[in-house]
């Protein structure tokens, strides 16, 4: 019988590292923005849904509310996405210097 302890935990030195510095420019671009433009695109699709079933079943007050939502929305989701950073490299800086 194997010791669990010592093969399936990882530890935080454990993780894989990309180098960034190395290979093309538009690869690693495009392995970060991906995931970004999923969710902005997956975030769309919502919007648009909300908009037929708001427009077709309440009416056009309603649908204004929902159009106006919409970019108080994006507004905040960014604000948020900043503070994230911002806290995150805060705890790099701390633990590395």
């Amino acid at each position: 019988m194997t010791d669990l302890k010592t093969t399936d935990k990882m530890s935080l030195h454990d993780t894989k590292t990309n180098d960034l510095t190395q290979g093309g420019i538009t690869g690693t671009m495009l392995r970060f923005a991906i995931p970004m433009i999923l969710g902005n695109l997956l975030q769309q699709c919502y919007n648009i849904a909300d908009t037929l079933i708001v427009g077709q079943c309440i009416g056009a007050n309603a649908l204004a509310a929902v159009g106006s939502a919409y970019t108080l929305m994006v507004f905040l989701i960014s604000i948020l996405l900043y503070a994230h950073g911002i806290y995150y490299i805060g705890i790099y800086r701390t633990m590395y210097g």
